[in-house]
């Protein structure tokens, strides 16, 4: 049984949940109050050392962040499909960092906006 720990007005979450009702996926809801600090709690930091929603656990397979956990759904659930077939999410992960290079050198800019930084620890600072 899927369960997905959500803060219901994230759009995140909404993404996931959008992707599990299009494949038609039952889960079990698990509800997570940000405003009370629900994700600093240790039993949810043990999904998410982050603390951040959503995520997804599927048996035994624990998935955070919407865009993986939305790949991660469409490699283990293909039908119907609701992306473009690449193969396999691996693939998917290679074509954003293709276009992200492609797009860094139209716009100096944006390569050196991160300091050679991934997104995630952009996001850290």
């Amino acid at each position: 049984m899927i369960k997905l720990y959500d803060f219901l007005p994230c759009p995140f979450g909404q993404k996931v949940r959008v992707v599990l009702a299009e494949k038609g996926l039952s889960y079990e809801l698990a509800p997570i109050d940000i405003a009370q600090g629900e994700q600093r709690k240790r039993d949810f930091l043990r999904l998410n050392p982050f603390g951040r929603v959503p995520v997804l656990v599927d048996e035994d397979v624990t998935i955070y962040d919407s865009t993986i956990i939305a790949e991660y759904l469409e490699d283990e659930y293909p039908e119907p499909p609701l992306l473009p077939p690449v193969g396999s999410s691996a693939l998917r992960v290679d074509g954003r960092a293709d276009e992200k290079r492609k797009c860094s050198r139209r716009d100096p800019r944006a390569a050196s906006a991160t300091d050679g930084r991934s997104d995630a620890d952009v996001s850290k600072s």
